[in-house]
């Protein structure tokens, strides 16, 4: 124990040492922590109090319009965020170059690269998009879909905001862009069907592809899994703190959505006459014992369904009552 503590004060250490201030970007906009802090407060207070409360006695908002216009500019956003990494000059050969600089060799200081500044904007619009994906649970507010606002929900999005700013604000273009990158292309495929799941039933014949959304995001967590571990294992120059964290929401995310996947997608579908077919007493299943904290298990495996791919539950944007 005396161990690990003694590591973690190290890599703390570490990361503030590492931690440099410029003058430049520090000027961006989102950047003050006041600012941010006060996004992430305004959201959880709207969402947990102010927006239900305001709901309360109204009729659910028909947002279809707003919805469809979101999320094109989501997928036109995201997209434009995974060709601009293409098409910055010297960019994808500065990752691969810079993949592990190991902490016993030298510094990456890379305040001095040309690049520099183009790794920090691309960091920058990663968490600008971050921002606006806060819009996801103010449409579950307004349409009263409050059974949608969960806490892994609201955990998820509220953190991902700070966590791109804090990588803005302190660690800066380094190794952990590449996330981003991947995480744009992600969202602009995830997007573009909850674009045209918002056009209504006429789109619906072409929706058969929703699986493979959920395939694509378990490829992403497979990737930060890999790719986090690789940095730890060679001692890259990454901070510790930021590179478990990120590596041990990646291995919750994977296992919660995979454990997700195969209850949606991966079951065999009872037929009409098992469902309705009479059972005996001595036929009927026994009671099962409860296991010690199962209940709390389902609850996190039934948030995480709303965390990442609300949309990609039927009655987000399909509804009976047309919200």
């Amino acid at each position: 124990m005396d161990a690990l503590i003694a590591r973690i004060s190290k890599d703390f250490a570490d990361m503030k040492e590492e931690i440099k201030t410029d003058e430049v970007v520090d000027q961006w906009p989102l950047l003050n922590p006041l600012i941010v802090a006060s996004i992430i407060i305004g959201y959880l207070v709207f969402t947990l109090k102010i927006g239900p409360e305001m709901m309360k006695d109204r009729e659910p908002m028909s947002l279809k319009l707003p919805m469809i216009i979101y999320n094109a500019f989501q997928v036109i956003y995201n997209l434009w965020m995974f060709v601009a990494m293409f098409s910055t000059p010297g960019a994808i050969t500065y990752l691969i170059e810079n993949v592990c600089v190991v902490n016993s060799d030298k510094p990456a200081d890379n305040w001095g690269h040309p690049l520099y500044y183009a790794m920090c904007s691309f960091g920058w619009y990663y968490l600008v998009s971050k921002v606006l994906d806060l819009f996801d649970t103010i449409f579950f507010v307004l349409r009263k879909k409050q059974s949608h606002v969960t806490f892994l929900h609201v955990y998820h999005h509220a953190s991902l905001v700070f966590v791109g700013w804090a990588f803005v604000k302190f660690i800066r273009g380094r190794q952990g862009v590449l996330i981003g990158f991947i995480n744009a292309f992600v969202h602009t495929v995830m997007y573009f069907y909850y674009f045209l799941s918002a056009l209504g039933d006429a789109v619906k014949p072409f929706l058969s592809w929703k699986p493979y959304i959920t395939k694509i995001q378990l490829l992403q967590f497979a990737f930060i899994i890999a790719y986090l571990s690789s940095l730890l294992v060679f001692d890259c120059q990454l901070p510790k703190v930021y590179s478990y964290y990120m590596l041990a929401n990646g291995i919750l995310f994977f296992y919660l959505f995979l454990d997700f996947y195969q209850k949606t997608y991966g079951g065999k579908k009872e037929t009409a006459p098992k469902r309705k077919r009479k059972t005996s007493d001595a036929q009927k299943p026994q009671k099962q014992v409860a296991i010690p904290g199962s209940d709390f298990f389902k609850v996190i495996t039934h948030g995480m369904s709303f965390m990442c791919f609300p949309g990609l539950q039927d009655e987000l944007y399909n509804d009976d009552d047309e919200s």
